[in-house]
């Protein structure tokens, strides 16, 4: 594996200085419920909330210190989504979805398909409408009322992302589909460029271009062309989370370590460059630039930006 690094020369010498990353780990040690770590979300304070795949409850960090809410009964199967909104609320989903307001969880599931839509991934658009991409397609939620869209099939929906236009798009587990408010549109391996059916992750970059991470490779849409970019390594082409910084690099995590893409070079980071574990299950970047890392087992890694 190869670990990023920079040269730098000071006033008294003239050799070049590599400069490491710095790596920060968190575990059940310093505060996390569990090592196996779902998802990551920052609120407007910057403050950390935390999602486990194998205990109920969430971990919030401000600053230094973590401090953990045990959600009860609900969220028995740990917390599989996460969103925070406009107004602070964190929304959560398992076999149901939670609200937090920072004082008391309200259960805001639809009591009529409890259990039989379990809630995988979590988006909040510009009017405060919360979308749930759940184990049997795809409903949101007004405050009130709760909705399903037929137009998406039966499948594992396990992200959700929204462009600058309040473009809805989703990764299913049969393909990706777009709803612009009206239609819906659905791009698979047959119908589109797409790299696989299996579409795990999404990512919006600065210039409005999608990003979906898959089952066999990264695939890049302009809204015109289907780029795919692959590994030489299959097993780094299954990709499990996603994310792109403030300079466009591609954060990509799998089962078998971090990668950072630049649009023409690879870079891979292991356990043997400071990961936690090499199993990544999020990816998350804060407001200064650091890289929230979320593995299966070995907690949080942090790389400093």
């Amino acid at each position: 594996m190869v670990s990023f690094f920079t040269f730098s020369c000071d006033n008294n010498s003239d050799e070049p200085q590599v400069i490491l990353p710095t790596w920060t780990t968190y575990s059940t040690t310093t505060g996390l419920l569990n090592n196996s770590v779902y998802n990551i979300t920052f609120d407007a304070q910057g403050n950390k909330w935390v999602g486990y795949a194998n205990v109920p409850g969430i971990s919030k960090s401000e600053g230094a210190n973590w401090s953990s809410n045990d959600t009860t009964g609900l969220l028995k199967y740990g917390v599989f989504s996460q969103a925070i909104d406009a107004h602070g609320n964190v929304w959560t989903g398992n076999n149901g979805l939670m609200k937090y307001d920072g004082l008391k969880w309200t259960d805001c599931s639809d009591t009529k398909h409890l259990y039989e839509y379990m809630i995988l991934s979590i988006a909040v658009d510009a009017k405060g409408i919360v979308w749930c991409g759940t184990s049997n397609g795809v409903a949101s939620f007004d405050g009130t009322n709760w909705k399903y869209y037929t137009q998406v099939p039966n499948a594992a929906v396990f992200d959700i992302a929204i462009d600058a236009k309040g473009i809805m798009w989703f990764g299913t587990y049969q393909g990706a589909f777009k709803y612009d408010g009206t239609a819906w549109t659905s791009y698979t391996v047959d119908q589109s460029g797409l790299a696989n059916n299996i579409v795990s992750k999404i990512a919006i970059d600065a210039k409005g271009i999608k990003w979906f991470g898959t089952e066999n490779g990264i695939s890049k849409f302009d809204d015109t062309t289907w780029t795919t970019y692959r590994d030489t390594d299959p097993l780094k082409n299954s990709i499990t989370s996603l994310a792109i910084d403030k300079q466009g690099n591609k954060w990509v995590g799998t089962q078998v370590g971090l990668k950072k893409f630049n649009d023409t070079v690879w870079t891979n980071y292991s356990t043997t460059d400071g990961l936690a574990n090499n199993y990544i299950t999020f990816i998350a970047i804060d407001a200064s630039g650091n890289k929230w890392i979320g593995t299966n087992g070995g907690g949080i890694s942090v790389l400093k930006d």
